[in-house]
C-alpha cells in the first residue's frame, strides 16, 4: 500500500491508521527507500505528530536538546536506550524522552521498528535540532 493511498495527496487530515500508515512504510523499506522513513501527522506551533521507521543498523542514538518526546511503538521488537537504560519494547509499548537526553533504537541486523513519535513543542528536522551521536567526531 503505497502512502498516497493512505492519504490523498494534498490533504491533511484529522484522522489517521496508525497499522496503515506503518504497512506503507514498511513497503517503502522494502524498496529500500530510506533507513528511516518518515510520515508526518500534523505540524502546529506547539507540536510535532509523525510516524517514524528505522530499519538500519548503524548507530541510530540521538539528543533533541529542545524538545520532549513521547514514542508509542507501533510494530518491532526492539532494544530501546534513554540515557543509561536499556529496555526491550514491542507494540504499544509507551517511551517517554525528556529534552536533552541520548536516545533510540538499538538495532541488531534486520530488525526494524516503527513508532507513533510526538515532539513539544513543534520540532524542525535540522543539524540544529537534532545532534547524531554517530556524527561526533
Amino acid at each position: 500500500m503505497a502512502l498516497r493511498a493512505v492519504i490523498q495527496e494534498g490533504q491533511m487530515s484529522q484522522f489517521h491508521n496508525l497499522s496503515d500508515i506503518a504497512n506503507a512504510l514498511n513497503a517503502l523499506s522494502e524498496k529500500g527507500s530510506k533507513s528511516i522513513n518518515r510520515h508526518f501527522l500534523t505540524q502546529t506551533d506547539k507540536m510535532t505528530a509523525q510516524v517514524v521507521q528505522f530499519s538500519e543498523t548503524k548507530n541510530s542514538l540521538h539528543v533533541q536538546n529542545n524538545h520532549d518526546e513521547l514514542l508509542v511503538i507501533i510494530s518491532g521488537e526492539i532494544d530501546f536506550k534513554v540515557g543509561g537504560e536499556i529496555r526491550k519494547t514491542r507494540a504499544n509499548d509507551t517511551i517517554f524522552v525528556p529534552a536533552g537526553i541520548m536516545h533510540g533504537p538499538v538495532l541488531k541486523k534486520g530488525e526494524t521498528f516503527t513508532a507513533l513519535s510526538i515532539f513539544a513543542p513543534r520540532f524542525e528536522f535540522n543539524n540544529k535540532n537534532i545532534q547524531w551521536e554517530r556524527d561526533k567526531g
